[in-house]
C-alpha cells in the first residue's frame, strides 16, 4: 500500500522531500514526479544544460509480490 500522505507530498515537493531524507541534488538538476489516473507513478531526472534539459534517468515504481 502506498502511503497517500508521502505521495501527495511528493508530488508537491519531490526536491525538499529528498533533502529531507538526506539526498542533496546539485543546482543544475531538475526533477519532474508524473502519477497520472491509469500508470504507474515515475520520476524523471534531468540535467539543465544550455540549450534546455536532457533526460539522464527516469525511475518507476514497480510492485513485485514476494515468498
Amino acid at each position: 500500500m502506498v502511503d497517500k500522505r508521502f505521495l501527495d507530498a511528493f508530488f508537491e515537493y519531490p526536491v525538499e522531500i529528498l533533502e529531507r531524507g538526506g539526498v542533496y541534488l546539485p543546482d543544475h538538476i531538475e526533477l519532474e514526479f508524473l502519477k497520472e489516473e491509469k500508470s504507474r507513478p515515475k520520476v524523471s531526472v534531468y540535467e539543465k544544460t544550455k540549450s534546455g534539459r536532457k533526460k539522464i534517468l527516469e525511475l518507476k515504481l514497480i510492485m513485485v509480490a514476494e515468498r
